[in-house]
């Protein structure tokens, strides 16, 4: 009955417009309040238990070296070595901008982000390119997913903290999906554009060459520091965000000095704000992963699932149809916290690696995140295109049929969400 009515009264908010983490909150407590009232206490303490985890540090510190590379303009160089090198490639220009939202992802985890800093300089400059607005819109909404799968990923350190994985291993299971899909998009991209006649092809110019890579040299080095310093065991999640930052901060105002103290006032005040909605989102689902815990859904799904006789790959793709069409209505978090804690168990019982599922989870997300009517990801592009959303959406059809058939492989193929973290 709790489980129930928790679950009635949290889409009746999420419907009625309320954001996720008051619904989740609101929705949890008021069924505990109403039928169960002894459970407060540990109710209290499953919240502890959550927020005071240390893997949640990193939360704050990538949304912050994400604001720094935003604010600092630390991409500009950047998108000057991505043009150099890729002009005489047919498509060039549209393959460096996906080439910059690869790179992006490694810096920050929001896609949102990373779809309106790459949207913002991007698009104009597809556009002087010869690129249709439409085309170029699609392409940047598209490549701007990558931002939750390469490390580091908020989404998966979200799935850390509520599934109790480490997190190191998670980042490192999405980067060779990331990059997979990465070269694949652009690969499509040159192909259309060079079949669609857009984009001027220029010959390589190597002294402008030289002088984009040395100007870039700075910036090429943070996802290193942020792979590498994972894969070595060096440092953990936590510990490589706060190098990112100080590295990042460094950069922006010693070496390009593109970051005022004004400047950072804003950096922080939007961190401050993404983080604290964030934490709220982590409050709510570690109550609704508690009243459906204590009322056995999990393994009420885990024995329907059994009788059911489905095999692995069968509860693979039908738990992408289910998120699929969860995406056309709720927002990536909402999916994640709603739907993690009830499929977990049902997936480790099944035998699903832990990072097979992360990283599908988070594919799922990103295409959820460009799926109308919900999908953020279209809103943003379109406030900066000044498009309407259908015409996103008309210009995207081919990069749905990529992102659906990347879905596919990686879920047939669960080695290469695996190989890398040795799962």
């Amino acid at each position: 009955m709790i489980a129930a009515t928790t679950v009635c009264l949290l889409l009746v908010l999420l419907f009625a417009g309320v954001p996720v983490a008051f619904a989740l909150i609101g929705s949890s407590l008021s069924a505990v309040l109403v039928y169960a009232s002894d459970l407060l206490p540990a109710l209290g303490l499953s919240v502890m238990s959550t927020v005071s985890n240390y893997i949640l540090l990193a939360i704050p510190l990538f949304i912050l070296a994400g604001e720094i590379a935003v604010r600092g303009k630390l991409l500009d160089p950047l998108v000057e070595l991505a043009q150099a090198l890729l002009t005489p490639v047919p498509g060039g220009t549209g393959v460096a901008t996906v080439g910059v939202c690869m790179f992006f992802a490694g810096i920050t985890g929001s896609t949102a982000a990373e779809a309106a800093a790459v949207g913002t300089f991007g698009l104009p400059m597809l556009q002087r390119a010869g690129y249709p607005k439409p085309f170029s819109t699609a392409v940047i909404a598209c490549a701007s997913t990558f931002g939750i799968l390469i490390p580091p990923s908020l989404t998966m350190i979200l799935f850390g903290s509520i599934t109790q994985a480490p997190v190191g291993p998670l980042f490192l299971a999405g980067l060779v999906p990331g990059l997979v899909l990465g070269i694949a998009l652009m690969i499509m991209v040159g192909a259309m554009a060079a079949a669609r006649g857009y984009g001027v092809r220029r010959q390589l110019d190597v002294t402008l060459v030289r002088a984009a890579l040395a100007r870039s040299a700075w910036i090429l080095a943070m996802p290193v520091v942020v792979v590498g310093g994972i894969y070595s065991g060096w440092v953990t999640p936590t510990e490589v965000a706060a190098v990112v930052v100080v590295y990042g901060l460094a950069v922006a105002t010693l070496v390009y000095r593109s970051l005022s103290l004004r400047d950072l006032v804003v950096v922080c005040r939007n961190t401050a704000r993404v983080s604290a909605m964030l934490y709220f989102v982590l409050v709510g689902a570690s109550l609704f992963g508690f009243v459906m815990t204590a009322e056995g859904v999990p393994q009420r799904i885990v024995e329907w699932v059994q009788a059911s006789q489905l095999g692995t790959l069968e509860f693979l793709v039908a738990l992408n149809v289910v998120l699929l069409a969860m995406g056309c209505f709720l927002d990536g978090l909402s999916m994640l916290v709603i739907a993690l804690p009830l499929i977990f168990p049902v997936a480790m019982q099944l035998g699903v690696n832990p990072l097979h599922l992360a990283v599908l989870m988070t594919v799922n997300i990103e295409i959820g995140v460009l799926t109308p009517p919900v999908g953020i990801n279209l809103y943003v592009m379109s406030g900066i295109s000044r498009l309407r959303v259908e015409q996103i959406v008309t210009a995207m059809l081919p990069f749905y049929v990529f992102l659906l058939v990347g879905l596919a492989v990686l879920t047939y193929f669960p080695a290469l969400s695996t190989w890398l973290p040795g799962g």
